[in-house]
């Protein structure tokens, strides 16, 4: 399964036509928001991490947000509601 996995990525991200202006989006990069970004080839390199992040299993979005935040090769998007404002 690993050597199936360590080139596997899965992305979802918004590019704006434009310049974004205002935003609460975690993860910004010039006129891209990323809404969720696995890479899971680095995720299982850290097989520690990876065993750990298994094993969880969270009861809130609050312990979403503590475990997703250390985790090497993924971007979740953290917060509940997403605003842009862009020109």
């Amino acid at each position: 399964m690993i050597k199936f996995m360590k080139d596997m990525r899965v992305k979802i991200e918004i590019k704006i036509d434009g310049e974004i202006t205002k935003t609460n989006a975690t993860h910004v990069d010039g006129n891209t928001v990323t809404l969720f970004d696995i890479d899971f080839g680095q995720l299982i390199s850290d097989t520690e991490k990876f065993e750990e992040f298994k094993k969880v299993n969270p009861d809130s979005f609050e312990e979403v947000k503590k475990l997703v935040s250390g985790i090497p090769g993924m971007k979740i998007e953290l917060n509940k509601e997403v605003f842009i404002e862009f020109e």
